[in-house]
């Protein structure tokens, strides 16, 4: 798990340095490069929150079936599959 944060870090971490870079590079006027990464930087950030909430749906999925089987193990929720 801290492996994919690390990864997913890193990752966002590249895609801002190589957007803003590519950005400030371009020839184009001061106030054009600005509304770009003011669009980018909206754009990255959206793309960050989705990828968190992602991240947290899985965890919160995974942690709910973690406490399922917990449950069922300890013979507090009864089988479906036996029924």
């Amino acid at each position: 798990m801290n492996t994919v944060i690390k990864v997913l870090s890193g990752f966002v971490a590249g895609a801002a340095i190589g957007t803003i870079a590519g950005i400030i590079i371009a020839p184009d006027k001061g106030r054009n490069t600005l509304k770009k990464i003011k669009e980018e930087s909206k754009h990255l950030s959206d793309e960050i929150v989705g990828s968190l909430s992602n991240s947290l749906r899985a965890l919160t999925h995974a942690y709910e079936d973690k406490e399922e089987r917990k449950e069922y193990e300890n013979g507090k929720l009864e089988s479906t599959a036996h029924a």
